[in-house]
């Protein structure tokens, strides 16, 4: 029984170890944040929003509850099970999903939102993003400026505090 204990810690441990080395520890976005970039969205009702690295789930759920078609792809275990109770005590619509954020299905997002460290986005998901999202996609990066992309807006607290760059997909 020990054994097993310790295997599911083990397991817990590494996922969490994973998601932070492929893209991003787990740093949770404040409620106040997750509302400014809704904000910044405008009215999402009916659209589809994607978090990668979804984490506890906070800003999918809230994006439920404005209306969206809301999925948060998480690949840290202990994460991804907070996800699914937080939207079960929120009574909320919002999916959730194990796995790799690099494997999500970009091409039907409407809104995108991320929190991932300069180097993954750079080297990982600019370029996913440039194959798969579509033009008037709304792409939302948490802290972080995606590499050699101009933001269409910038919302930040006491003019750079816990930025929030706005990027409308061209082409």
């Amino acid at each position: 029984m020990n054994f097993i204990l310790i295997v599911i810690v083990f397991v817990m441990l590494a996922s969490l170890a994973l998601g932070a080395w492929s893209f991003a520890p787990w740093v949770p976005t404040r409620l106040i944040d997750v509302l400014r970039m809704l904000k910044l969205a405008g009215d999402i009702r009916g659209k589809k929003f994607v978090e990668l690295g979804s984490g506890d789930g906070r800003a999918t759920i809230e994006a439920a509850k404005a209306g969206a078609t809301a999925t948060g792809y998480e690949i840290a275990i202990p994460l991804y099970i907070a996800s699914q109770i937080r939207a079960l005590l929120a009574q909320s619509n919002a999916k959730f999903v194990l796995g790799d954020l690099f494997r999500a299905n970009l091409r039907d997002v409407d809104v995108l939102f991320f929190f991932g460290m300069p180097k993954a986005i750079a080297e990982k998901l600019r370029e996913k993003m440039k194959q798969e999202l579509r033009p008037g996609t709304l792409v939302f990066s948490y802290m972080f400026k995606v590499e050699d992309w101009e933001p269409d807006a910038v919302d930040a607290l006491d003019g750079d505090k816990y930025p929030i760059y706005k990027y409308i997909i061209k082409e």
